[in-house]
């Protein structure tokens, strides 16, 4: 698997486990509907920046094609730094609400916790994302040829 599907793969199920948390609390009855949305919108903002971009990537890679040759100048130390805060941010996050799944904080701490959490270790996960899923993309441009 290329670095940029394996990022895409955690990208795209870690919202899903994440999302998962209050949807289980919804379910038992522990958790309110006006709780849930309000959860459901923050667990949005936390991941729509990353996830929107690795979405676009995947699409843009399906008409084109291009994500199934290696990147050229990807280096094996830069797809491991992607790889590895990807996973930690979204370890940090998940393990964070699982803290309420477990008991040892209400579900509002959890969340509030796992906001804080991501959002001061949002500087590592940018620039992997953007360097893998924005940076390629222009040097396999075609450029118009001018007469």
């Amino acid at each position: 698997m290329t670095p940029p599907y394996l990022l895409a793969t955690v990208w795209l199920v870690a919202p899903l486990v994440a999302f998962g948390v209050p949807l289980t609390f919804f379910a038992r009855g522990t958790l309110g509907p006006d709780t849930l949305v309000s959860a459901m919108r923050e667990l949005g903002a936390l991941f729509v920046p990353y996830v929107g971009v690795v979405l676009a990537f995947v699409y843009q890679a399906r008409r084109t094609r291009r994500a199934t040759r290696p990147a050229a100048g990807v280096s094996r130390a830069a797809a491991a730094v992607a790889v590895v805060t990807s996973l930690v941010w979204n370890l940090v996050v998940i393990l964070s609400l699982m803290q309420a799944a477990v008991g040892a904080l209400p579900f509002e701490t959890a969340l509030q916790t796992a906001s804080e959490l991501a959002g001061s270790l949002s500087w590592a996960v940018a620039p992997a994302l953007g360097y893998f899923f924005g940076g390629n993309s222009r040097s396999e441009t075609p450029t118009r040829k001018t007469a």
